[in-house]
């Protein structure tokens, strides 16, 4: 058999025959294994020996230290070591595809050498506002400019101001009465137009346990105009409304007045006096003068003025004092509150309050017609601001003078 080993040929013979060759001279030749003779004369292994010369012919020796010019196999483990897997990289074609799409670096340097610095940027950008504030700024500016005519459509200032010069200042006139009658007005809508709210107390004469003189309020007002009604209802948190005034036109209805059960309030009786007190809900105005409007429907108001020291001795009256916020009834027919409280039970007293309160009612437009109109109101006077028509506030002149001229 024979092997390379690490560049070395080993031959061994397995089982040979004992063969003994002897030469003439009685010389004994070499041993090859069990074979003896000269090895040239074995065919097949010089067969063997010849491959194995051509497969060893170029090597170098077992112990040749290689040189500079060959790698050892240790030398070329470890330079293998540090290279990577052929799957793992790309090779020269896959890069040159790849580079292809890439921007040359001078290129890249030159352009970004055009951009902003990323402090400079983020600087000017804190002066920015934030583009959720854009947008709602320009929804801001966008309804602005909703409500602005267009130049085209408007005269400029000193265009106005031209055209009024050649123009007469317009007639206006106030006119108040229930109900009120013009006959020259302009056709345009009122420019202001009032409506009071005053409580309404039927009957006559004084109010006394005898004569009961009821007091009403209003919960909204029926305003006609030239034949024409328009309902204005007062708002529920104002209750029933005893006096006040609305104006119409811009829909505030002003309470001035308030109503009062007699029979609510929490009475006492003082007996040096022969009299009820209690005290009010809501203060009244100017108590400390006692100038106040007072309604009763069951008692004689004593308030104007007259100190209740100078009451006459009248058998039943209302007053209120100076210096307090009180009022008080005499009446010789009750000494107590048991007595008192359910007798007056549904009897009212109205009175100015101190502090009118106000309320925003839907603002109601009034139109009039050219010329002849008539306008009333329900609960009260009314009192009309509107623009005359120049012709027709002429000739109602001329024709006053006229009439004026034929009777004298």
């Amino acid at each position: 058999m024979i092997e390379i080993v690490e560049n070395e040929i080993v031959v061994e013979i397995v089982e040979a025959p004992e063969i003994v060759i002897e030469v003439g001279d009685g010389m004994v030749l070499p041993e090859w294994g069990m074979i003896r003779g000269d090895i040239e004369n074995q065919g097949d292994l010089m067969e063997e020996l010849d491959l194995l010369r051509g497969e060893i012919g170029g090597k170098a020796d077992r112990n040749h230290d290689h040189d500079d010019r060959y790698y050892s196999k240790e030398d070329v483990n470890s330079l293998l070591s540090d290279k990577a897997d052929s799957d793992d990289v790309y090779n020269k074609a896959q890069m040159d595809i790849a580079l292809a799409g890439k921007v040359n670096s001078e290129d890249m340097i030159a352009a970004l050498a055009l951009k902003a610095n990323q402090s400079d940027v983020e600087a000017e950008l804190a002066y920015k506002a934030d583009s959720d504030e854009v947008a709602e700024a320009f929804q801001r500016v966008n309804a602005a400019l909703s409500q602005k005519a267009d130049k085209s459509g408007v005269y400029s200032k000193q265009e106005t101001d031209s055209a009024l010069a050649l123009k007469a200042d317009a007639i206006v006139c106030e006119v108040s009465g229930n109900p009120v009658r013009v006959s020259d007005a302009s056709g345009a809508p009122v420019l202001s137009l009032s409506v009071d709210v005053a409580a309404v107390q039927s009957g006559s004469g004084d109010a006394s346990p005898s004569n009961i003189r009821p007091i009403s309020g209003w919960a909204g007002t029926d305003l006609t105009v030239n034949g024409a009604s328009v309902s204005i209802s007062f708002p529920s948190s104002a209750g029933t409304v005893y006096g006040g005034m609305l104006n119409v036109k811009s829909g505030i209805l002003t309470v001035t007045h308030v109503g009062v059960d007699l029979g609510s309030l929490d009475w006492i009786y003082d007996s040096p006096y022969t009299r009820f007190s209690s005290l009010l809900p809501v203060e009244s105005k100017d108590r400390t003068i006692r100038r106040v409007w007072y309604r009763c429907s069951c008692y004689k108001v004593i308030s104007n003025g007259t100190s209740l020291a100078n009451v006459p001795n009248f058998s039943t009256y209302i007053g209120f004092g100076m210096n307090e916020l009180r009022i008080y009834v005499h009446d010789s027919r009750y000494s107590t509150v048991e007595e008192f409280q359910p007798a007056v039970l549904g009897q009212m007293i109205v009175y100015e309050i101190a502090s009118p309160v106000t309320y925003q009612l839907t603002p109601v437009e009034v139109n009039l017609l050219l010329g002849q109109n008539t306008v009333s109101a329900d609960c009260g006077p009314v009192t009309l601001w509107y623009r005359v028509d120049t012709k027709l506030y002429i000739d109602g002149k001329f024709a006053e003078l006229q009439a004026l001229i034929l009777e004298n």
